[in-house]
């Protein structure tokens, strides 16, 4: 019975190594996928203040429509934060929604650090500015998502690995 005991723990710690190895890359792989939507969120506000002309609550309102559900609702946060805003600046707002972003998505802080100079700019400085400043800031974006589409297979198959063998060797100190 002891024996037995014993191998089903061994399967369990494996099993449970793999699993969070392949939650970590899983979560490595939604970071890509955000970093994607959020470029194509920041090009699309960047036509709507370019083309439209439209103020900046209505641009996130209708980036909202346009992106995942990540970003969808930080769009209408700051959208709503926009529009009841008594006193509050621009960049605060910006800054304390990122601060919510940060909490919902799969962001890395870099990520994150790269948007904030943006709450610095929207709404503040003249049109051309903003643009300008939304194209640098998609760029960063990027080339931070090329390089982590790029990585992504081979960090996949290192978490997935490593926790693995550290399942196997938490089993041999067991036994």
């Amino acid at each position: 019975v002891t024996l037995c005991c014993r191998v089903v723990g061994a399967v369990f710690v494996f099993g449970g190594g793999v699993a969070i190895g392949i939650t970590l890359a899983i979560r490595y792989r939604k970071r890509v996928f955000e970093l994607c939507q959020l470029e194509h969120s920041l090009t699309f506000i960047s036509g709507e203040l370019k083309y439209r002309h439209l103020i900046l609550a209505d641009v996130f309102g209708q980036a909202a429509k346009h992106c995942g559900q990540v970003f969808a609702q930080w769009f209408i946060a700051l959208e709503h934060a926009l529009r009841k805003s008594n006193a509050s600046s621009v960049r605060e707002i910006w800054f304390s929604s990122l601060q919510q972003l940060s909490k919902s998505s799969h962001l890395r802080s870099s990520d994150l650090l790269i948007l904030d100079s943006l709450g610095g700019t929207l709404g503040v400085v003249d049109l051309d500015t903003q643009i300008n400043e939304l194209a640098i800031v998609t760029k960063q974006l990027h080339d931070i998502r090329e390089k982590a589409e790029h990585e992504l297979a081979g960090r996949m198959k290192l978490v997935i690995t490593l926790c693995s063998v550290i399942a196997l060797l938490l089993i041999i100190l067991l036994f």
